[in-house]
């Protein structure tokens, strides 16, 4: 024999427990188990049977809450970009001395072309001279495209404004980073979403918990997409000290700049009946009344709820499965009823 589901299994202690208090307390025939007010079912259910079946509720509390997308990225290694930076100022050192000296031998080669013309010189010191200054300007060339080649490079790999952040020796944002106050972020968005670049900040956690969350600022978008998933991506930076290279993040994105109000219900307090989404909520020590949901939104803390629901309304936790049983069994006729 096969094991009954723990469903009916609890809908028939349920109805058990019910039977036996009416066996004890004949006023109860005098209450409907289901009545319909102003177009909803209310479920009649005695506080002893509440305690038996440890019904619970939850008073809601309204809140202010943006949808968000929930979305996978990582704390990057900012090496690639000390080395960048080393180079490019490196380069830029030796350009500026470049062109000083290019500068000093073009002086010269004018001073002797001068010479020449006045007291007369050999004219292999005045082409060794013009030789030289050639020289220096070909290098100054080479430094020149150097540079450009460095943070062409780079913008191509990191955006103008991961770049023009890196190659400023004196950028507050990428000397924090250098300092270890913060990191740098790399957030990958699915080939069919944007992200809202209107929208400033985020929240990202190495846990996965949306509770423990900690903000992230907008940056710029890459450049790039991943090469394996074609994802988008997104630069962000993060001052918190908890987030550091290497970590794998979870990352949520608010959909829309403007939160809604509503309220927060737990997952347990939202069941389903022939695809319908619904509550009860306590209408007074008795009575529940039985609301169908149909604009909720899931999340990591249950349900954002913006219709139907309100602040203050105390809404069932714990045996909301019970009450829609005993819904069902107050709309079935009663056999003794010749009606």
């Amino acid at each position: 024999m096969k094991a009954l589901p723990l469903f009916y299994l609890t809908a028939l202690l349920f109805s058990f427990s019910i039977n036996t208090f009416a066996d004890d307390d004949d006023d109860l025939d005098d209450k409907p188990a289901v009545q319909m007010l102003n177009g909803e079912s209310i479920v009649f259910m005695d506080e002893d049977a509440q305690e038996i079946t440890g019904l619970e509720t939850l008073t809601l509390k309204s809140i202010k809450y943006a949808p968000e997308l929930l979305v996978q990225g990582k704390a990057l290694n900012i090496e690639p970009l000390l080395n960048l930076r080393y180079q490019y100022l490196t380069t830029l050192a030796q350009t500026g001395g470049l062109k000083a000296q290019a500068k000093n031998t073009q002086k010269n080669f004018a001073r002797m072309q001068k010479l020449r013309k006045e007291v007369g010189i050999a004219t292999r010191n005045l082409q060794a001279e013009q030789a030289k200054w050639a020289s220096d300007k070909a290098s100054l060339s080479s430094s020149h495209y150097q540079l450009s080649y460095l943070k062409n490079s780079a913008i191509n790999q990191w955006g103008d404004k991961i770049t023009a952040q890196t190659l400023n020796n004196s950028s507050s944002t990428f000397n924090k980073l250098l300092n270890g106050q913060g990191a740098l972020l790399k957030i990958s968005l699915p080939p069919d979403n944007r992200f809202d670049e209107s929208i400033k900040t985020i929240f990202i956690s190495p846990s996965a918990n949306r509770q423990q969350a900690v903000k992230a600022v907008f940056i710029a978008p890459s450049p790039q997409v991943d090469n394996f998933t074609q994802k988008r991506q997104y630069f962000f930076k993060t001052d918190a000290a908890t987030i550091k290279a290497g970590m794998l993040l979870s990352a949520w994105i608010p959909l829309q700049q403007q939160a809604q109000t509503g309220v927060m219900i737990p997952a347990s307090a939202l069941i389903w009946h022939l695809g319908e989404a619904l509550v009860f909520v306590k209408v007074d020590e008795e009575h529940f009344s039985h609301r169908p949901l149909s604009v909720y939104q899931k999340t990591a803390e249950g349900y954002f709820v913006t219709d139907k629901l309100k602040a203050d309304d105390e809404v069932v936790i714990v045996g909301a499965q019970m009450l829609l049983s005993q819904e069902f069994r107050g709309q079935i006729p009663d056999e003794d009823d010749d009606d």
